[in-house]
């Protein structure tokens, strides 16, 4: 990584000496040396330093907006002209793509990425996804949960709804099955972990992505906290036969107990649904007939 990150350094430096020899050449006379303000090239050398130099540090006269479009450049066009170096991060996704890929101590490379990744909040910078993908995926690869948990405990990793559905999946009781049959090698499937379920749960909820929610309970066997869920965040339009076929299927498993309390659930829902449309005729039923 250093002898990238050097690389990018010395043709940084190779350009801003290049810059200079132009610009001093062909000076009228020293009367002017004090005051770069007098010439044209000066002056388009200072405000793309100006520029530059925002894009590293967020106390700038930019707007927010502005400085984020700066920062999360994928093809950077110029390199720095002034003392300081850039680096952009779709550069460091390329090199931590080497490392990651014949990392031979897991721990040390996702240290070094950690540390990027604190220098990119220090400085206000937002992660790019790639960039955190990356992280995300080496970590579960290397089943180092210790690390996986401290990123999501210290907010480390931004939170979104693609990061909310790999913690369902890490969680689900289908990632348990598959984590006993996952193939060795790069392309592995991660482990079972089961905090990751209830984590992405949180997420999704204050991402208000709730009817990610509900299919995500339903599709862990949890049909009555579904229904629940549903009702009390207003979540419309689902199909009753999902649920019916859900009380038949615990009958059949001799769950009886169980497909009661389900059946009178959704009855109660259906009753709530009906009153509902008499006193708002705009309410969209929560469980309606195909």
């Amino acid at each position: 990584m250093f002898y990238k990150v050097n690389a990018v350094y010395k043709q940084a430096s190779i350009e801003r000496q290049a810059v200079k020899r132009r610009d001093l050449k062909d000076r009228p006379t020293e009367m002017f040396e004090g005051n770069p303000m007098m010439y044209g090239a000066e002056v388009e050398v200072l405000v793309m330093q100006l520029i530059r130099t925002g894009r590293l540090k967020a106390s700038t006269t930019l707007s927010g907006t502005v400085l984020n479009g700066m920062l999360m450049e994928y093809t950077p066009s110029n390199r720095v002209l002034s003392g300081e170096v850039i680096v952009f991060q779709n550069e460091m996704v390329e090199i931590f793509k080497e490392m990651t890929a014949s990392a031979k101590k897991p721990k040390y490379v996702s240290s070094v990425i950690i540390e990027f990744f604190h220098s990119l909040i220090e400085h206000s910078i937002p992660q790019q996804a790639a960039l955190q993908n990356l992280l995300v995926n080496f970590v579960l690869e290397n089943r180092d949960y210790p690390t996986f948990q401290m990123l999501l405990q210290y907010h480390v990793l931004n939170e979104n709804l693609e990061l909310a559905r790999l913690l369902i999946n890490l969680g689900s009781k289908e990632g348990m099955k598959s984590s006993g049959d996952a193939p060795e090698g790069p392309q592995k499937t991660p482990m079972y972990y089961e905090p990751a379920y209830q984590a992405g749960l949180d997420m999704m909820k204050k991402l208000k992505t709730y009817d990610e929610i509900v299919v995500a309970l339903m599709n862990e066997g949890l049909t009555l906290r579904a229904l629940n869920f549903a009702q009390a965040y207003n979540i419309h339009s689902m199909k009753l036969s999902s649920y019916l076929e859900v009380v038949e299927t615990l009958r059949q498993e001799g769950k009886n107990h169980e497909a009661d309390i389900l059946f009178k659930r959704i009855a109660e829902v259906r009753k709530y649904d009906e009153v509902k449309l008499i006193t708002d005729p705009t309410h969209k039923a929560i469980l309606v007939e195909e």
